[in-house]
């Protein structure tokens, strides 16, 4: 009876042995819902998807570090690949927790069994040896087997008679690569932050409804360039700008631009009149990414339009008043201004406004970091 007890609760143990080491389903689809995710977010959101539970040395890896992801549809087992890649960062599975090392984990190395003192055997038991048990109702006899190479069979010398004991060596289960992994890291495939990106948009605002827009250059510090039209007048911008990152999947942005137009009128006594508009502008601009390489931007922008009058090519006042000049040079009309300098006896006038700028862009990335 104590036997049977024994053996029961022996079978218990090894029942939840064996479900504490497969309790992290590394094929567990999951769902990634954005491109950038701290890491401290990304293990809660595994977490709630999947069940599986996370272990690190936050003295070592940072919860709040940056982790570059693909949104869509993977599995644990491709996610913790890409973080491996991608951070450097190592994992081994214990049951069902996923413990993360900032270093690889050593591998297993077997140790050579110390030889015992040798005990010969029957000659009729040399090949199949059996193990003899007085059997009882609790009792299983043991059937003759072949050795495996993974089992030894070592001899062991008592006080009274020899006996086999035989001695099962299992090795950790360590996944800190599996063969898919392996093959996406020899391969040269990047997919790490880009080093080099460009953009291509559509921007509009008040002055000018439609800017096809293109930008290149590094993710923080780019050039821009822009055709700008009301169906008035039309013209090219250039200038730089800077973005960085405030939050997951938004950004903030500074631009500053400045663009030319001209306009000409003939006057009765056939003086040759011309104006020069000269528009600077600085947008703070919010952007949002959408799905993949899709993303909207918004802000306010503050223009400045600096005007200069000339006869004949000279230099000069215009000689009318506010309201003629508007329809004679002033081709960019804002709603409204917060200044306004312009004087008929002043070759030169400068009117301030605040607008608002939307549009939507498509990130093309060219080089990432591995």
């Amino acid at each position: 009876m104590v036997k049977a007890v024994i053996n029961g609760i022996g079978l218990l143990l090894l029942s939840i042995a064996v479900h504490a080491q497969s309790g992290v389903n590394l094929r567990r689809p999951l769902q990634i819902p954005a491109e950038h995710m701290r890491l401290d977010s990304l293990l809660n959101l595994v977490t709630r998807q999947s069940g599986a539970r996370f272990s690190l040395n936050t003295r070592k890896i940072q919860p709040g570090k940056e982790i570059q992801l693909k949104p869509g549809a993977t599995t644990i087992g491709a996610l913790l690949a890409h973080m491996q890649r991608s951070t450097g960062v190592h994992y081994v599975l214990r049951g069902s927790h996923v413990i993360f090392l900032d270093n690889p984990p050593k591998p297993a190395f077997k140790k050579t069994p110390t030889p015992a003192p040798h005990t010969q055997l029957q000659k009729n038991k040399i090949n199949t040896p059996v193990v003899h048990h007085q059997q009882s109702k609790d009792t299983v006899a043991i059937k003759p087997v072949s050795v495996p190479q993974q089992i030894q069979v070592v001899s062991r010398a008592t006080a009274l008679t020899p006996f086999l004991s035989v001695r099962r060596h299992i090795p950790p289960k360590v996944f800190a690569t599996n063969s898919i992994a392996a093959k996406k890291e020899r391969s040269p495939k990047r997919d790490g932050p880009p080093l080099f990106e460009g953009r291509l948009g559509m921007n509009g605002d008040e002055t000018f409804y439609v800017s096809p827009t293109a930008e290149v250059g590094l993710p923080y510090l780019f050039g821009t360039v822009s055709w700008n039209t009301n169906f008035n007048i039309s013209g090219v911008r250039y200038g730089v700008g800077t973005a960085f990152r405030v939050f997951r999947e938004w950004k903030l942005a500074f631009i500053a631009t400045a663009g030319t137009a001209h306009s000409q009128v003939y006057d009765s006594i056939i003086i040759d009149w011309s104006a020069k508009q000269r528009l600077y502008r600085g947008a703070l601009l919010a952007r949002k990414q959408l799905a993949g390489n899709w993303y909207v931007q918004f802000g306010p922008v503050l223009n400045v339009l600096r005007t200069s009058y000339y006869r004949d090519g000279e230099p000069a006042a215009p000689l009318v008043p506010t309201e003629l000049a508007d329809i004679r040079f002033h081709k960019i009309k804002p709603i409204y201004t917060i200044s306004d300098s312009y004087s008929n006896s002043s070759p030169t006038s400068t009117k301030i406004w605040i607008g608002f700028q939307a549009g939507v862009y498509y990130n093309i990335p060219f080089f990432r970091r591995r």
